[in-house]
C-alpha cells in the first residue's frame, strides 16, 4: 500500500514540475524500496498530534527518520526527541532551504516533510 501511495505521490510531484524530478532528491536521500512511511508539510501540520503517534508507533520496528531541514526548527526538534526516545537514528537533510524558505504558507507544501526508512532485513 505504502508503495502505491509513494509511487502515486512521486508522479504527482513530475505532473506539477516544470523540470524533470531527480527521484533520490525529492525522497531526501532515500531508496523508494525502504521507504515505509512519509508525510508531507501539509499532512503533517494537519494533525501534528496523530502524525506524532503514528511516527511512535513506527519507530518501534528498526529504522530510521529521516527528516527535513526546512522544518521550522521547534518541528525539528521534535522529530529528533521522538527518534532519541526510542534509541533510533535520524538524518535531517536540506535541499536549497533558501528557494524553499521564500515560499508562503510552507505548513501547506506538498513536499516531504518526514521519511521513515525501515533498516533492511538480514
Amino acid at each position: 500500500m505504502i508503495f502505491k501511495k509513494l509511487i502515486s505521490y512521486l508522479n504527482q510531484r513530475q505532473e506539477k514540475a516544470n523540470n524533470r524530478l531527480i527521484e533520490e532528491r525529492v525522497l531526501l536521500g532515500s531508496d523508494r524500496q525502504r521507504v515505509l512511511y512519509f508525510l508531507t508539510f501539509k499532512e503533517l501540520h494537519e494533525n501534528v498530534e496523530a502524525s506524532m503517534n503514528q511516527l511512535r508507533t513506527l519507530l518501534q520496528r528498526k529504522g530510521k527518520l529521516i527528516i527535513n531541514g526546512n522544518l521550522k526548527l521547534p518541528m525539528i526538534t521534535k522529530l529528533m526527541l521522538l527518534s532519541k526516545r526510542h534509541d533510533r537514528h535520524f538524518t535531517i537533510v536540506v535541499n536549497d532551504g533558501y528557494r524553499l524558505s521564500m515560499l508562503q504558507d510552507i505548513e501547506k507544501k506538498e513536499h516531504l516533510a518526514v521519511i521513515f526508512e525501515e533498516e533492511p532485513s538480514e
